[in-house]
């Protein structure tokens, strides 16, 4: 598994396995079907559903550390944008200054890098919310992987 499937593994068994997160959902993953889905979500996915990714920044950072961005979209269908907002305050309280362990990458430590904020769509019913995430990871073992060689 490489570092960046590790890091979002890992992010999504934290998020899913939540038993607060899953009642927002409307259950759990094996009850209800996937609800977070990597990069892009299915075409005419259950709503609510949310949409994450991990894109290392390895320029300018020290040669055993990487910084990078962690960004998770929560799209829901509604007049209002209650439900959006449960689910944002819930992954903040999840995610924000989250340290995540593994053998893959050491440590990752999340933390929320501004508000989250209103994306449009092309349905005044779909409402969609955007949380950036700053990442900081040791990139510990696969440096030693690479040394071994």
């Amino acid at each position: 598994m490489d570092l960046i499937e590790a890091l979002l593994t890992d992010i999504y068994n934290r998020i899913t396995g939540d038993a607060e997160m899953q009642t927002l959902m409307g259950g759990s993953v094996v009850e209800r079907g996937e609800w977070l889905h990597p990069e892009m979500a299915e075409k005419d996915a259950e709503f609510p559903y949310l949409v994450h990714a991990f894109e290392e920044e390895v320029d300018g950072t020290d040669f055993g550390f990487a910084d990078g961005f962690y960004t998770i979209d929560v799209w829901t269908y509604s007049t209002k944008w209650t439900q959006a907002r449960n689910l944002r305050k819930r992954l903040i309280e999840l995610l924000d200054e989250c340290y995540l362990t593994s053998s893959v990458y050491t440590f990752c430590y999340l933390w929320l890098e501004g508000r989250s904020r209103a994306m449009p769509t092309d349905n005044v019913m779909v409402k969609r919310l955007s949380l950036p995430f700053r990442a900081r990871h040791a990139r510990t073992q696969e440096i030693k992987s690479i040394l071994a060689r």
